[in-house]
């Protein structure tokens, strides 16, 4: 079988779904499969984020069970999934889970179970994102993934007409607040979560929207459409990722092998730099004054604040989910009226204070991974997959927590049909008996 490979990766095709060995025709069984895991991880995805948003992160590890199951039944072992990816991307997330293991370990309470659980279960996200990208890869091109994807762009739409008409219907209000819709008047700053989603999932109709319209700049108009939802509600978060990745799209229409060079050099840059930069930026910051109209300056404090948190254990950090279990941080409460911080607001910032310079290399690591994964994507589905990573990287450095289970799964899975869709990554050879010979370099 002909490998996909580009770029000097050498390797094999993991085979498709419809020649892996010794696979039979599929029966009501492997139907009953491959509908839930069309379902569950495709149509239902938007619909729970507007429903009930935190319910994502349980979507990963059911979803994921759902699709290993897929893969056995299917004669795939479980060391392919070893030949997947470049080995750099196993060191990093072990190393990765490593250190949050023994982040955890430093912050242990025998006086409080449930927060040592939830510290321990933080790292596992990680490793789960990883491996649902890993499945998706390993099924891209196949009809499965195009299922998936159709199932997710309906969902989406319906989600999205749905919370459109909210302030006329109040459907998904009486879901998730029915007391407070009847004392509180009517905001979508309730579903702040969704339309952070919504904004995410609309980029995945840009390779339709191409074909159907015949112009590729058209795509931007689904995540523009969320943006004017937006108005409604208080998500500063998909401004701030909105406009990158509108930019990152339009730029990479023209040079996406550049854009997708320079995007992750400058990523990693940042990730590495991070406890340096960010008290220049709050330096900077204050002469905005009354013109802070995305909160920045509180922000911008608190990543001061944590800065100078980190600068006391800089090698390995101070343990999960630090700034909080160490508050009152030294903040001068210039622009933010607390001295308790939950988060960071600063994935980067967060890996730094929780792991250190430890968990950022580590960190490092997987970006780099994830970087030669998209060295092999299509030039036709590079502009739209960097919009969305530029728009996933906008959120962490700017709102979110390193650990938020909910997005951290929604971005894997994201991301990973993104991928899958395109049918040009490259894998490493095999090396299984009875798997697929290795192919020639294109």
């Amino acid at each position: 079988m002909t490998s996909v490979v580009d770029r000097g990766t050498t390797g094999a095709e993991i085979p498709s779904r419809e020649s892996w060995p010794g696979e039979l025709s599929p029966g009501a069984i492997d139907r009953t499969i491959d509908g839930l895991i069309v379902v569950f991880l495709g149509f239902l995805v938007p619909l729970v984020s507007l429903f009930r948003g935190h319910w994502l992160e349980y979507f990963l590890p059911v979803g994921l069970a759902l699709s290993f199951l897929h893969l056995l039944r299917h004669g795939v072992l479980w060391r392919d999934y070893f030949h997947v990816v470049p080995r750099i991307a196993f060191f990093s997330v072990g190393a990765f889970i490593l250190l949050g293991f023994l982040a955890a370990l430093r912050v242990f309470d025998a006086d409080e179970p449930y927060e040592n659980l939830r510290a321990f279960v933080a790292p596992l996200v990680v490793y789960l994102a990883f491996y649902g990208v890993i499945f998706f890869v390993m099924i891209r091109g196949s009809a499965l993934a195009a299922r998936i994807l159709k199932g997710l762009l309906w969902g989406t739409v319906l989600a999205f007409a749905i919370l459109a008409l909210e302030p006329f219907t109040g459907i998904a209000s009486e879901w998730i607040y029915p007391v407070a819709q009847k004392t509180k008047p009517f905001s979508l700053a309730h579903f702040n979560r969704t339309l952070l989603a919504l904004a995410m999932l609309s980029w995945l109709a840009a390779p339709w929207i191409t074909r159907r319209f015949g112009h590729a700049g058209l795509a931007v108009v689904p995540p523009l459409a969320v943006w004017l939802l937006n108005f409604t509600g208080e998500s500063d978060t998909v401004t701030l990722g909105l406009v990158p990745a509108v930019a990152v799209y339009f730029l990479a229409l023209r040079r996406p092998r550049w854009v997708l060079n320079a995007g992750f050099l400058f990523t990693i840059l940042l990730l590495l730099s991070a406890p340096v930069l960010y008290p220049v930026i709050f330096d900077l910051a204050k002469n905005l004054g009354e013109n802070d109209r995305f909160g920045f300056l509180f922000r911008a404090e608190i990543w001061d604040a944590v800065a100078l948190f980190i600068s006391k254990a800089p090698i390995f950090g101070h343990g999960m989910q630090s700034t909080l279990r160490f508050s009152p941080l030294e903040i001068a409460n210039l622009f933010f009226p607390d001295k308790l911080i939950y988060h960071p607001h600063n994935a980067f910032l967060q890996v730094w204070a929780d792991m250190g310079l430890a968990g950022a290399l580590a960190m490092a690591g997987m970006l780099w991974a994830m970087w030669r994964g998209l060295a092999n994507v299509g030039d036709d589905r590079l502009p739209h997959i960097l919009a969305m990573f530029s728009f996933a990287i906008a959120a962490f450095v700017t709102t979110h927590s390193l650990w938020a289970a909910w997005w951290l799964g929604l971005l894997a899975m994201v991301t990973a049909y993104a991928i899958a869709s395109s049918g040009t990554i490259a894998h490493r050879q095999t090396g299984t008996a009875g798997g697929p010979e290795a192919g020639a370099a294109r």
